[in-house]
């Protein structure tokens, strides 16, 4: 893996004229490895005063948003978690400082296609596994960048990636073996689920506090052998380029990324775009074009809007496990 001080002396290479100001931060071998590959681990991407920043910052919301629900597990398909996001200008203001940090937003300019626009940050309380999946319909491109804020390896939940498998003869592939072999938690139990993601060709990520994962939306990946782990995420996606793929992009974001009216914390308190950051980007130079074209792709209303600053993205909860 390329060291930091390698990483640095890229730093003065540009982003291309559709980045939002960034210059270029990942190493050429680093680029051609996610594009290849699916996904990246970037060592002690933050400092071990960021990580006490942003692990504070994180449980501190859950506590606040849940109480943990005197540690009772959450009810209904899916895996079990409790997710929060984590945009809001008073209380998760770290979190947002992270959004817009080049090792974040940069590096999502680096791997796009086009440019990088922000879904938003979260975090999520993680308890169980996850069998094998990807974390976004066809068509829809985007990369995620996962932090998980206690050390995580093959025993104890670590990410496992299916290497490749974000193209799209392979996704395919992958989905079709899915829809004909694959097992769900709730249906077979845990333990099948553990046998069958074991058995599979998947390549484990393990971290320690400071790494930071990077996926591509497409790829597939399970995590199994969990504990109780905290993991916190920001999402970027890939900005449409053609009339078709922005039509699909738009009706997407409108109807994928509203706020659940029914969920279990306040979402005036954390909600998925906070108005104050909406209108602090807008008076920075470099995110304002940013923050208009994600207006006209509706990905955040309007003022007028009466969903203004409801909507969200296509993967809530991306990179569980």
């Amino acid at each position: 893996m390329t060291s930091d001080r390698d990483r640095r002396t890229h730093d003065t290479a540009s982003s291309g004229p559709t980045g939002p100001g960034f210059e270029q931060y990942l190493t050429q071998e680093q680029i051609d490895f996610f594009h290849t590959f699916g996904f990246l681990v970037l060592p002690q991407l933050l400092t071990a005063d960021e990580m006490n920043r942003l692990t504070e910052e994180v449980e501190r919301g859950h506590a606040d948003a849940y109480g943990y629900l005197n540690g009772a597990r959450p009810e209904g398909q899916g895996l079990p978690s409790y997710l929060l996001p984590m945009m809001s200008a008073e209380r998760t203001p770290f979190s947002l400082e992270l959004l817009e940090d080049r090792r974040f937003f940069g590096v999502a300019n680096d791997l796009v296609r086009a440019r990088a626009l922000p879904t938003f940050a979260e975090s999520i309380l993680l308890f169980t596994q996850t069998p094998l999946h990807r974390d976004c319909m066809p068509g829809m491109h985007g990369v995620t960048f996962a932090v998980y804020l206690e050390p995580l390896t093959a025993d104890t939940g670590a990410l496992r990636f299916l290497p490749g498998s974000h193209h799209a003869d392979a996704s395919a592939a992958a989905d079709a073996w899915k829809k004909k072999y694959g097992i769900w938690a709730e249906d077979w139990g845990e333990k099948a689920v553990r046998q069958q993601v074991s058995e599979l060709p998947l390549t484990v990520a393990e971290t320690r506090r400071g790494d930071v994962i990077v996926f591509d939306w497409q790829i597939w990946h399970a995590s199994i052998n969990g504990v109780d782990r905290l993991q916190w995420s920001a999402s970027y996606a890939n900005e449409p380029t053609t009339a078709e793929e922005e039509d699909v992009f738009s009706r997407f974001f409108h109807s994928a990324g509203s706020v659940d009216p029914d969920a279990p914390y306040d979402t005036t308190a954390y909600p998925r775009y906070d108005e104050r950051w909406v209108q602090q980007a807008l008076r920075n130079p470099r995110m304002a074009p940013v923050i208009t074209r994600m207006r006209e792709l509706h990905m955040i209303g309007s003022p007028e809007d009466p969903e203004y600053g409801t909507s969200g993205g296509p993967v809530s909860g991306a990179g569980r496990g």
